[in-house]
């Protein structure tokens, strides 16, 4: 009898286990979001356990994507500008994580030439000349430094949308305003017939900006004789537009 009785009660236990028990609920995907400027590529990673899943975008004409060689790294690129995600579906269907892209053409209301090195970064400006000859390197570097140090506290303005610029050159009182193109790679400014081409980097912390020049053809037909192998100017703007944000 009392075996009985233990047997009934060990069943009734299990059932009892049995109508608690739920399944497992699915985790919530891993979700990021980015902020890149139109012709910007930049990373993406997520927990990749295996080999086995599929990405898929919702809107292929702002953003396209492509594998690295890491696991669970992919690299982004900004198309045009507009609302975008892409979505890491593994081998179960569950989506694991989901990237959205804001992507929006390169514009500022404030940005500033600065010749300090910026709080959230390590860039600073530049002046690098290799010449055989010491004398008109020393005379160029001099030259070119003094010609960053009137740029200093110049103030921009970049509208997005219309593609229009704002320069205030502070030191000499004297304000452009022109058109321009900006690729990610390289920056075009139009103003009074000029056409300045500059190389164009975004540094760490996405507020401040290496603005490249190379001068070395323009010296080179200067001073053919000096030896001139490389004259290069890097400057240094600062978005306080960016900067301002809240964390």
């Amino acid at each position: 009898m009392k075996k009985t009785t233990f047997i009934i009660c060990s069943l009734l236990f299990l059932c009892s286990c049995s109508e608690n028990q739920t399944d497992p609920q699915p985790s919530e995907p891993s979700k990021t979001y980015f902020e890149p400027f139109v012709g910007e590529k930049f990373y993406a990673s997520f927990d990749a356990e295996g080999d086995d899943y599929t990405l898929k975008i919702d809107n292929p004409e702002v953003i396209s994507w492509e594998y690295t060689k890491h696991k669970g790294v992919i690299r982004i690129k900004a198309l045009s500008s507009g609302d975008a995600s892409i979505s890491v579906i593994d081998v179960d269907g569950s989506t694991i994580a989901i990237f959205h892209v804001w992507a929006h053409y390169f514009g500022s209301s404030n940005i500033e030439e600065i010749t300090m090195r910026p709080p959230d970064s390590n860039v600073k400006s530049e002046v690098i000349v290799e010449a055989k000859d010491a004398d008109r390197k020393l005379l160029i570097e001099n030259e070119l430094w003094e010609y960053v140090k009137q740029r200093q506290r110049t103030l921009y303005t970049f509208d997005g949308e219309t593609k229009e610029f704002t320069m205030d050159i502070a030191q000499s009182g004297v304000k452009y305003k022109g058109t321009y193109s900006c690729n990610m790679d390289s920056l075009i400014l139009k103003y009074d017939n000029i056409a300045e081409r500059y190389g164009f980097q975004i540094a760490v912390g996405r507020a401040s900006y290496i603005i490249k020049a190379d001068k070395t053809k323009e010296y080179q037909l200067l001073y053919p004789n000096a030896g001139i192998t490389s004259v290069k100017v890097n400057r240094v703007w600062y978005n306080w537009e960016i900067a301002s944000r809240p964390m």
